[in-house]
């Protein structure tokens, strides 16, 4: 074994693995053991995936990237630990947030954290030197340990299937034997999938089928719901009652619709699709706005199109509702036609919230706080969607639905205030006060941190995957992941301190690796000036062509980067300094060649210049008379001194040497 290679091994035996690598090297390979995602399929019409997530911890990390309602969080414990988790897992699946989360936990063992440390290490080594020019000893060394990494990762993924196909799914307080479901991980993760889905979406049965774009329209056109045809009443909501014929509004689809206006007051189109497209609906986007359609044609519910509202079917409900996009901007509301003294006391308590203000519950006090203070929340936050979207934080389609919002309920007198900041939950008050918040934020330049913390994010994946700048990748791969998950949120305000935090952490990392970048090419640098002095054509040089080559390798500077930007400046350096080196080695060789040449030919006089007199004996020659300054400041300009002296030598002259 060459030393070389044994000191690559005693390299290997001091590397071990931080939490955050060991959480990525985890994270892979239950990605890959997962893979396909699992997912299910209710009512055999709506598809549901899961997301899968590592606990470590209190951070989830998010193993899948695709968002789902329905999460798997996967943790591995020291087996004493696994009862005392396992019963804390069932407890929190009983919280109402936690109501679409399935748990698994498995036995971590010394041989699971072997392995981890094992991949880690090959890894790292098979990383640091697999570009290094070495001795083949070295080479053949360095690509068996990224081959032994793949090997070992095996072995992990089996004993990570073994570790949690030995415990317990909990879903909703109730565990289930992970081997009740399969004999292979992904298998029994399936099928608990399969059943949590049915519950979770319990409801989607109500409206189980996804209707044509256009049924909404076609349904609306029906001008005698007596002879409407089947493929128009897909979910069976035209009753006959004698004579008549009427919507059923009994039908559990659009009591649904009912109670979720009768508790929300006005909603946007676009917001109520998204209501009924998550839990515990998972209604389908056209099958809403079909049953819409229905309520309208009932006389249950109102849409407001174009400033407009119409409670009757006709050209413009019909343009409202002809499909999604449309839909999005009407608004909906119960077709009610009195205000409660509850519905009355709500909205005084949130006009209270927001202004500050007492305001008796009754509904012309309550019109006039509206027409005193909400034209100053448009002013104040007209801004707010430019100032997210500059900071590259989410929020700014909220914001124009606050502006919305603020517009439609000013109008007429603020007439209809009372209905809408009175319903039972009421979007246009939660969003003032996640304005508010944003505000602040901002005002303690949260955004400037979020912009700083955006460009690091986007950048780092674009630098080159070598040396320094790629363990920077990897280093930075769990703190960028919290980075994301914190300024996707829309809530960021509330984990400010964190994001600061990561990012202070993320520029350390950043200085740490563009400081190892900046030696790693100084040194290549230096070694690559070496070899070209080292050469054997170089020796052939003369001391005055060494001397100008020399200078011209000294003047290559790389510089040194201290950040993400001098990081991308010193790859391009490092890329013009590569391109200046291959030059200097051609015009060493060139000149190698000229020198050589010369020196093979036998001197020709120059026909302009007359051959120096050969000094007969006992007779003195007549002294050159050279003209010389002090300082000549490059090589070039001192050659013609060289050559006046040289031909003087050659003719055995004395000189008289002339400063200047």
């Amino acid at each position: 074994m060459s030393e070389a290679v044994s000191q690559i091994m005693g390299e290997k035996s001091l590397l071990q693995p931080s939490s955050s690598d060991s959480n990525r090297i985890l994270s892979e390979r239950l990605g890959e053991i997962l893979s396909p995602e699992p997912s299910a399929l209710v009512e055999g019409t709506l598809k549901v995936k899961v997301q899968t997530k590592l606990v470590q911890g209190s951070m989830p990390i998010a193993i899948s990237h695709e968002k789902s309602e329905i999460e798997l969080h996967l943790e591995i414990v020291p087996a004493a630990e696994l009862a005392a988790t396992q019963t804390a897992r069932i407890n929190d699946s009983r919280v109402l947030s936690n109501q679409h989360i399935i748990y698994l936990t498995g036995e971590d063992s010394a041989q699971i954290r072997d392995l981890i440390k094992e991949i880690y290490q090959c890894e790292e080594i098979h990383l640091r030197h697999r570009t290094e020019a070495a001795e083949k000893e070295v080479a053949d060394f360095v690509r068996a340990q990224g081959q032994r990494a793949e090997l070992l990762k095996r072995d992990l993924d089996t004993a990570l299937q073994n570790a949690f196909l030995k415990g317990s799914f909990v879903f909703r307080g109730k565990p289930t034997a992970v081997a009740t479901r399969g004999t292979e991980l992904l298998a029994a993760c399936k099928a608990q999938v399969q059943q949590v889905a049915a519950d979770v979406f319990h409801r989607f049965k109500e409206a189980p089928e996804n209707v044509e774009t256009n049924l909404a329209e076609r349904l609306l056109q029906t001008k005698d719901l007596s002879t409407i045809a089947s493929a128009v009443d897909p979910l069976s909501l035209v009753k006959k009652q004698g004579n008549a014929t009427r919507i059923n509004d009994a039908h559990p689809a659009l009591v649904a619709i009912l109670d979720h206006l009768k508790k929300r007051g006005q909603v946007d189109g676009r917001k109520l699709l998204d209501d009924f497209d998550r839990a515990p609906f998972g209604w389908f986007k056209d099958t809403t706005r079909y049953l819409v359609a229905a309520l309208l044609i009932a006389d249950r519910i109102r849409i407001r199109v174009a400033s407009q509202w119409i409670k009757v079917s006709g050209e413009k409900a019909i343009e409202g509702l002809k499909n999604n996009n449309a839909f999005g901007k009407v608004d909906v509301a119960s077709n009610d036609k009195t205000v409660s003294q509850e519905t009355l006391l709500r909205a005084a308590t949130r006009l209270l919230s927001v202004t500050g203000q007492n305001i008796l519950p009754m509904p012309q006090n309550v019109s006039r706080g509206v027409q005193e203070h909400f034209p100053k929340f448009q002013r104040d936050y007209a801004s707010l969607a430019a100032e997210l979207t500059a900071a590259g934080l989410p929020g700014s389609e909220r914001t124009g639905r606050l502006q919305k919002q603020l517009s439609q309920v000013l109008q007429g007198d603020a007439s209809e205030a009372p209905t809408v900041l009175g319903a039972e939950e009421c979007e246009l008050i939660d969003n003032l006060v996640w304005a508010r918040e944003v505000r602040k934020a901002f005002d303690q330049k949260l955004d400037d941190t979020a912009l700083a913390a955006g460009e690091l994010l986007r950048e780092i994946p674009l630098l080159p995957k070598i040396g320094a700048a790629e363990i920077l990748l990897n280093q930075s791969t769990t703190i960028r992941a919290e980075l994301t998950s914190f300024l996707e949120r829309e809530d960021f305000f509330t984990v400010g301190a964190d994001i600061r935090n990561r990012l202070q952490n993320l520029n350390l990392l950043v200085k740490a690796g563009a400081e190892q970048l900046s030696s790693e090419f100084t040194k290549s640098l230096d070694l690559q000036r070496d070899a070209i002095r080292s050469t054997s054509v170089w020796a052939t040089l003369p001391e005055a062509d060494r001397s100008t080559f020399s200078e011209e390798l000294d003047a290559i500077d790389l510089g040194t980067a201290t950040d993400l930007a001098g990081m991308r400046s010193l790859v391009n350096r490092k890329l013009e300094a590569d391109s200046l080196l291959a030059r200097m080695r051609s015009k060493v060789e060139i000149r190698a060649k000229e020198v050589a040449e010369a020196k093979a030919k036998p001197p020709t006089p120059d026909p302009d210049t007359s051959t120096p007199p050969t000094p007969t004996p006992g007779h003195k020659p007549e002294p050159a008379r050279i003209k010389a300054r002090r300082r000549y400041e490059t090589g070039a300009e001192v050659k013609p001194l060289i050559k006046e002296l040289q031909d003087a030598a050659d003719a055995d002259r004395p000189v008289d040497l002339e400063i200047e």
